[in-house]
């Protein structure tokens, strides 16, 4: 009886066949793998970026100035920063450390933070117990030079919109956390100032994630020495219930951030929501 043997091993069509099965699945668990990897790098930008504005928040109740050895005095009645030797702002000195902005400029992988100084007294006479009672007279500064902080964003996250509550139109490009100037002292010689509250500022005139760090500098602090907010240069946690919202879009998958900062109540929270698509859903 003749008996037909076949010959071990795949035959050639049986080996590509194979072949391509196995890339097949080969590029699947990398492309799941490398997924994975990018959601995890989103996570950790995200996760980022909440805690240094949390840190900033943190450290402007503190009142940690950052400034260094620098001296501050009254100069054509506003405050000016020169090098010195000793760091005199957390002292009964002419100006007074009263919070940070964070400015988003045209650098869209980091942000800076600037320091917000105002004169301590509304006239540069000798200490008679009277603080500057608001923003506008105490004539606050921004330093962006060499001892404002550059932080990173991480992994390609990116800010696209940032604006006052829900208002896409309303758009600003800066929000800034400011303690109150101070109060006057109504005890002869004392030199105290009342609790120090920590207010949302936006300004609302000017403002936007186009302008350069020089421009939005500049904005600010023309809102914060000459604005108001009844016309509307600026919101104050103080006076209204504010909201600025931030939208980042991740550089390393299709979803994006929305952070809110106060979160429309008179205290100071931080918000965040996820999306699944680009620009926080925005048409």
């Amino acid at each position: 009886m003749n008996k037909q043997y076949r010959m071990s091993g795949f035959t050639i069509v049986e080996t590509m066949i194979v072949m391509a099965v196995t890339g097949i699945m080969f590029i699947s668990v990398v492309l799941l793998i490398n997924g994975k990897q990018q959601r995890a790098q989103f996570q950790f930008a995200v996760k980022d970026v909440q805690t240094q504005i949390r840190q900033i928040m943190t450290e402007t109740t503190a009142g940690y100035n950052q400034l260094g050895n620098n001296t501050c005095s009254s100069f054509g009645g506003k405050p000016k920063l020169a090098t010195g030797t000793t760091d005199t702002l957390g002292t009964n000195a002419s100006c007074v450390f009263l919070g940070k902005t964070i400015i988003f400029s045209q650098d869209k992988e980091s942000f800076l933070v600037a320091p917000v100084i105002g004169l301590r007294q509304p006239i540069t006479t000798d200490f008679q117990g009277v603080f500057a009672a608001d923003l506008n007279s105490s004539k606050p500064i921004l330093s962006t030079d060499t001892i404002a902080s550059q932080m990173m964003l991480q992994f390609g996250l990116s800010p696209v919109a940032m604006y006052v509550g829900d208002d896409l139109a309303q758009k600003v490009g800066s929000v800034s956390f400011v303690l109150t100037p101070g109060v006057k002292d109504i005890s002869p010689g004392n030199q105290g100032t009342t609790s120090q509250n920590l207010n949302i500022v936006a300004v609302t005139n000017g403002s936007s994630l186009a302008n350069s760090i020089d421009a939005e500098r500049s904005a600010v602090e023309t809102a914060m020495q000459n604005g108001t907010v009844s016309s509307r240069d600026y919101i104050n946690s103080t006076d209204d219930k504010v909201k600025v919202s931030i939208c980042f879009n991740s550089g390393t998958t299709n979803q994006s951030l929305l952070l809110t900062i106060g979160n429309g109540g008179n205290g100071i929270g931080l918000g965040s929501k996820i999306y699944g698509v680009q620009n926080c859903g925005a048409a």
